[in-house]
């Protein structure tokens, strides 16, 4: 066998330094170093075809074996480029489907759609993903009046307001899938390309693609060096401390999103009643006011007709002139209450605000079952308001929250692996794979941390001082919609006399004034006293409906 000298500029102590290098080059999961490819550089230890090594020769023999040995050299890389060339479109469909995958999902819609879908009649397209079609019952219309059942429905399938609520139910329950991930390995596949003209890292990416030469023709210089590593990895949190509790804390979290939608719902629904209740006193207030207006008119024509007989003064004409220009005013005034009524009860229903509604002539009976007495009241509030449930909840979540962030402190253990394939070209070639596995503890120490336990303690209190806080603004909520409730019934008790009493008055001062005895000013405070006794009853009837329908919904209900 010939004895190999040392090349030029490679002497054997430069020769350990890079191996040593190189055995450091390349370390943590999926990587190996020289030790693991001790089986292979037998193959690889004689000079690349072209090259002249330095060596004295001892014979033919020699010579012979050593041009067999390239041949099988240049045989094996033969078949190793083909191979490569093969694996590389199998590896770029692949990489191009992983990819295409990421890039996948809904196109986002653009902001003129956006506001477009908002400004249009059907609010629920904003809570509609792009691309999906609306549902057939979106756009159906209930044939004849309204009623108050029907408007009820509508309020649920389409007010903008719950499909909030129902997106932040999605996002609870996201975070919860995510939470409970959290236990599962992890894969990645992954595509680096390295092109280095360092001497270390050169001779690593040469020693991990078989093509290092440390024969007689060794260079410590190897000229730049590319290398293509495909791999494929996973990473498994055995232990991580607070994951338990972070996963107690989405459930938690999601309960209390689900809570705060039905509170939602039924603080919307009870809306609806008050907003239709509102509607129709608007509506009989209108009535009342053009009722006015004919009874004016009435009595102004009368009055031209006396005064054309030489019976009244033209003065008592103009003055009933005026109070007709007032009481057309007031029309005019009612007409508008009645237009902000529509408006707002539509836009409970995700309607249109000038679209038209159609009251069904139906009793609506409010609070019919609700217990008598304030402590009985409150209990009840006590037991059916669900956001008092709700904040009851994000009181728990923040509590799991700071036990999550105080075993932060904790160590966290996890396993990992990797297979991966080097070589100068991006196709795989799995002669020259590796596998990785193997476990990490790791013991976080960050200053962070006492900060995050300080910030999750603080909003654990902050959420039970809410807690409390919502808990006596429902007891005073109950008690003053109880005082109206009572105070109303009272209203319009008074109310009924005074229409009885106006309506008496001027019915004896407008004979008065037929008979000569009255003047046109005793008929005008007569009828101004009735109108306003009218309007009254009217308000205070409405009045007692909404503040019962306020009591409902202070107690947790509906209607």
């Amino acid at each position: 066998m010939p004895e190999a000298r040392s090349a030029p500029g490679g002497p054997p102590d430069q020769l350990s330094e890079i191996l040593a290098a190189s055995g450091n080059q390349r370390t943590g999961p999926g990587s190996h170093g020289v030790e693991s490819h001790q089986a292979r550089l037998g193959a690889s230890l004689s000079p690349p075809p072209g090259s002249v090594p330095e060596v004295v020769p001892r014979g033919e023999p020699f010579l012979t074996d050593w041009r067999d040995d390239m041949e099988r050299i240049q045989e094996r890389e033969q078949r190793r480029n083909l191979s490569a060339h093969r694996g590389f479109p199998r590896l770029t469909v692949g990489l191009t489907a992983v990819l295409l995958a990421g890039c996948a999902g809904s196109p986002v819609s653009d902001s003129d759609e956006l506001v477009q879908a908002a400004w249009s009649t059907r609010a629920p397209a904003l809570a509609r993903p792009a691309g999906e079609a609306p549902a057939a019952e979106e756009h159906a219309e209930p044939a004849g009046p309204w009623t108050l059942e029907r408007i009820l429905s509508r309020i649920r399938e389409a007010n903008p307001t719950l499909g909030v609520a129902r997106q932040r139910i999605a996002e609870a329950r996201a975070v919860q899938q995510e939470a409970k991930a959290s236990y599962l390995p992890e894969f990645s596949v992954g595509l680096q390309y390295v092109s280095t003209d360092n001497p270390g890292q050169a001779f690593g990416l040469l020693l991990n693609q078989e093509k290092l030469n440390l024969g007689p023709g060794f260079d410590p210089t190897p000229p730049r060096t590319e290398n293509f590593r495909k791999e494929l990895r996973f990473d498994w949190p055995l232990f991580a401390p607070g994951r338990s509790e972070s996963k107690d804390a989405a459930g938690e979290a999601v309960e209390a999103a689900t809570l705060a939608r039905g509170a939602i719902e039924r603080r919307l629904l009870n809306a609806g009643v008050q907003a239709t209740l509102g509607l129709r006193a608007a509506r009989d207030l209108e009535k009342v006011a053009e009722q006015t207006v004919h009874t004016v008119e009435q009595r102004l024509e009368e009055t031209r007709k006396r005064y054309r007989e030489g019976a009244a003064l033209h003065a008592d004409v103009l003055r009933l002139e005026v109070r007709l220009a007032a009481a057309r005013q007031g029309v005019a005034q009612a007409t508008l209450a009645v237009h902000r009524a529509e408006s707002g009860l539509n836009r409970l229903m995700g309607r249109a605000p000038s679209a038209s509604i159609e009251l069904a002539d139906e009793t609506i009976e409010v609070g019919g079952s609700l217990p008598d007495g304030l402590d009985a009241l409150t209990e009840l509030a006590r037991e059916r308001r669900l956001d008092l449930a709700a904040k009851a909840h994000e009181v728990r979540m923040a509590g799991f929250q700071r036990r999550a962030a105080s075993s932060h402190r904790g160590p966290i253990l996890g396993a990992f692996g990797a297979y991966d394939i080097d070589g100068p070209e991006p196709g795989i070639d799995t002669s020259l794979d590796s596998a990785t596995l193997g476990l990490a503890l790791v013991l976080p120490i960050s200053a962070r941390t006492g900060a995050r336990i300080q910030g999750a303690r603080a909003a654990e209190r902050r959420a039970r001082a809410e807690l409390e806080e919502l808990a006596l603004s429902i007891g005073s909520e109950v008690r003053e919609a109880s005082d109206e409730v009572s105070a109303a019934l009272r209203t319009r008790e008074l109310a009924e006399t005074a229409v009885g009493a106006a309506e008496e008055a001027y019915r004896i001062v407008a004979a008065a004034q037929d008979a000569g005895g009255a003047t046109v000013t005793d008929v005008l405070e007569a009828e101004n006293a009735l109108d306003q006794a009218r309007v009254r009853l009217v308000a205070a009837r409405a009045g007692v409906q909404i503040a019962r329908a306020k009591l409902v919904a202070a107690t947790g209900g509906v209607r």
